[in-house]
């Protein structure tokens, strides 16, 4: 970890973008003062990166560094039995990494769906709601009428409906911003 802490002197990143071995990318804040390359190694020694790309204040990557993890071991030429079966382990290892990663975006994407689902759901009971309170005023309405025909209490209800009526088709009115001081037109 030495060596990514000279690296990181070298660079003086402002931030870091780290890569998770899971495959998700995290941010890492660099401390501005103090021992800040040691407490950014404390940091990145509790992740298990595979890579750290350093940010300048633009975002802009400054440069990239490796795990050293990957670099460390014996080296195999890919013909003795124990280099092939490293080899079909890094392989099998990086299907997995990409299968958790494409996995973790499709539950994502079903979330946002099955909450865009719950929303028109609550819109169209809602809908039915406010259809049958209009229904059993109507209803209310009638029965007024054939018991009485031009009573008080029928004349009272037209009113209240056609009232209710008009305020559904008005458009609503936004208010106008406040006049700012000092400002003219």
């Amino acid at each position: 970890m030495t060596d990514v802490v000279g690296q990181l002197k070298r660079l003086k990143p402002y931030s870091l973008r780290v890569t998770l071995r899971d495959g998700t990318d995290r941010p890492v804040a660099v401390p501005k003062a103090g021992n800040r390359w040691q407490r950014a190694e404390r940091t990145l020694e509790s992740l298990d990166w595979e890579t750290i790309e350093c940010l300048d204040k633009d975002s802009r990557v400054l440069g990239v560094i490796e795990s050293p993890e990957d670099d460390e071991g014996e080296e195999f030429d890919g013909e003795t039995p124990s280099g092939e079966v490293h080899k079909m382990a890094k392989i099998m290892l990086e299907v997995m990494r990409s299968t958790q990663k494409e996995t973790r975006q499709m539950f994502e994407v079903q979330m946002r769906g099955q909450q865009e689902l719950v929303t028109a759901l609550i819109e169209g009971v809602r809908s039915v709601s406010d259809s049958y309170s209009l229904a059993m005023k109507v209803q209310a309405t009638n029965q007024a009428m054939e018991s009485g025909g031009d009573s008080e209490v029928t004349n009272m209800l037209k009113m209240a409906m056609a009232m209710q009526m008009q305020q559904k088709h008005q458009p609503k009115q936004v208010p106008a911003p406040a006049p700012v001081p000092g400002v003219t037109k």
